[in-house]
């Protein structure tokens, strides 16, 4: 955000499924990666901004970590929105995957910033954001969880699922202007907290599982 408001070109990176990618939005514009990135641009006029969208539907993050050096870390990313919660299982295989994931973008030589998005199905409110919770906070990382908020809207009863989805998975285009409000509420409060040393990097901890996937890699055949 200090870069931002030098005027610096920041990119900024959606990786995770289908809702990243814009499922059942009515335009690429109104998902919430596009409402996000224009939260950006329109708090900083004065910076350049780049918006890279790496959502394919009915991926987890298994295939996440397999191909988000082609697909997100190659465009030199400042900062990386990770959503697999609806992808992925609640269990400890994918809270393996999911770790390597994130060790794997941490470690990249450009360090971008993370923040994990926990996203749910609106008929069972699964996900698995219990464990994508667990490695985020082993490594001090900022979750943004729409089961606590737009979710419990629906399980109010404030709102049915119908007034936000579709299918009971992927948002409409309320439902993603509804994530992105809240993915914006929580930056607008880093934003007024961001007197930070911008020069004091964290170490990357150790793995809490055996963390074998964090070198996969994708390949192609043809």
């Amino acid at each position: 955000m200090k870069r931002a408001e030098r005027g610096e070109k920041i990119t900024i990176a959606f990786l995770g499924g289908s809702i990243t990618q814009g499922c059942l939005s009515s335009t690429p514009e109104t998902c919430y990666a596009y409402l996000t990135y224009d939260w950006w641009v329109k708090k900083y006029p004065d910076a350049e901004f780049v918006y890279v969208n790496a959502g394919i539907g009915g991926t987890t993050s298994q295939f996440g970590v397999a191909r988000v050096d082609r697909d997100v870390l190659s465009t030199g990313p400042d900062l990386v929105f990770v959503e697999f919660s609806v992808n992925d299982d609640n269990t400890e295989f994918f809270k393996e995957t999911y770790e390597g994931l994130i060790r794997h973008i941490w470690a990249d030589e450009k360090q971008p910033a993370i923040v994990l998005v926990h996203n749910v199905c609106y008929d069972t409110g699964n996900s698995a954001e219990e464990i994508h919770t667990q490695v985020g906070a082993h490594y001090e990382l900022p979750s943004v969880s729409i089961k606590s908020t737009v979710y419990a809207l629906v399980e109010s009863g404030v709102l049915t699922s119908r007034d936000v989805t579709e299918d009971d998975l992927h948002p409409n285009d309320k439902g993603h202007a509804m994530i992105a409000e809240v993915l914006t509420y929580y930056l607008d409060k880093v934003d007024g907290e961001k007197e930070i040393n911008e020069s004091a990097m964290k170490t990357l901890p150790a793995p809490l599982t055996q963390n074998a996937y964090e070198h996969s890699t994708c390949f192609r055949y043809r």
